[in-house]
């Protein structure tokens, strides 16, 4: 068989595989959700919390990662996008963009910086730094919960540990080299820089 068409099955199985893990992920944390908000006032409406709410705040906390990332490398901030609001740091300026924003579903962070003026080390930094953020910021979020001792009769707190755990969760999967329509996870933009410097928009 042709080298072209073994890397072809390769990436459309890597691409399926992909896709049932993110699926299978997505499904066993709404039902964390509901499991663990069970008998609480918010549990009857728990799965449309999860799906604006809780979905906005896991995309949110993987943007900031993102966001640290370029800082880090004292690249220059320009928009941080998480659906469906914008914020343009030049401007100063938040925007109602919509849900995919143009560019990227869920969100994105952009430089001031052109591409071409990123060194690879650089780039590395600023992609991994989102999904570090989310598996750090879920953590955090946990470790919290866990020492804070609330009584909360309502299920906010239940509610923010399915967020920890989602936002551990998407860290994870976004590690996953793979692309989607042309949607490519940063772990795929980390293999994609590590096998060559050609860098694509976060």
């Amino acid at each position: 068989m042709p080298r072209g068409v073994r890397i072809s099955v390769a990436a459309r199985v890597n691409r399926a595989a992909f896709i049932t893990v993110a699926t299978l992920a997505a499904i066993w944390e709404m039902f964390a959700a509901i499991e663990l908000t069970r008998g609480t006032a918010i549990a009857d409406f728990v799965s449309i919390l999860f799906v604006t709410i809780g979905v906005f705040t896991v995309t949110a906390i993987h943007e900031v990662g993102h966001a640290l990332g370029a800082l880090l490398v004292r690249a220059r901030l320009r928009t941080i996008y998480v659906a469906p609001f914008a914020l343009d740091l030049v401007t100063r300026k938040i925007q109602l963009v919509g849900l995919v924003g143009g560019r990227d579903v869920g969100g994105y962070v952009q430089t001031r910086d052109g591409l071409d003026e990123i060194r690879r080390i650089d780039w590395i930094i600023i992609v991994a730094a989102g999904p570090a953020g989310s598996v750090v910021g879920g953590l955090l979020i946990l470790v919290v919960l866990n020492f804070a001792g609330i009584n909360d009769p309502f299920g906010i707190t239940a509610f923010a540990a399915a967020i920890g755990f989602g936002s551990i969760l998407a860290g994870l999967v976004n590690l996953w080299p793979a692309s989607v329509g042309g949607f490519m996870t940063d772990g795929a933009l980390i293999a994609d820089a590590l096998r060559g410097w050609r860098p694509r928009r976060r």
